[in-house]
């Protein structure tokens, strides 16, 4: 085994505190499509946000999924427009485009807001509102240390998700 890639992960509390009456976070987010690529590759968001999948590239596209969260297929639409999805349950929706076989991304749909996606260096952050103080969660080794019992790291694997840890 070679060095884990711990490029655009997603990091979570698990489980989560969570109050009974919490109002969600709920927003837009974008996962644009550019150079016959999705960008970000994964995203995260909290249940009931909407993303946005604007063409950004010069050829046509078709956005869709088949994953049980969210099933859905926007069709096919020209450079310059934009398609739209609301992600109302929680869980992992995989994303295609139909006409570019090798377009692929990951949607994490959270019913809670104690989640990060890690930078290029593998750094991250979350704010653990409920405790009323801020941990700051820059060092995976670290990260263990505090919040062993909670905390679920996930990074795409390439053998069941056709992720890569090379460059995207």
């Amino acid at each position: 085994h070679g060095p884990i890639d711990r490029r655009r992960a997603v990091v979570y509390l698990d489980p989560a505190p969570r109050p009974a009456f919490e109002d969600l976070p709920a927003g837009r987010a974008r996962l644009d499509q550019k150079g016959e690529q999705f960008a970000p590759r994964v995203l995260a968001i909290t249940a009931g946000t909407i993303v946005d999948f604007p063409n950004s590239d010069v050829t046509f596209h078709n956005v869709f999924s088949l994953s049980p969260v969210k099933t859905f297929d926007l069709g096919r639409y020209r450079p310059g427009r934009t398609g739209w999805v609301k992600f109302d349950k929680p869980g992992i929706v995989s994303v295609f485009c139909d006409i570019h076989a090798h377009m692929s991304a990951f949607i994490l749909i959270f019913n809670h807001p104690y989640f990060a996606v890690t930078d290029d260096a593998g750094r991250y952050a979350i704010t653990y509102a409920a405790l009323r103080r801020q941990i700051q969660l820059n060092d995976f080794a670290r990260v263990q240390a505090l919040i062993n019992d909670f905390l679920a790291v996930r990074t795409p694997d390439p053998t069941t998700t056709g992720a890569s840890n090379g460059s995207t």
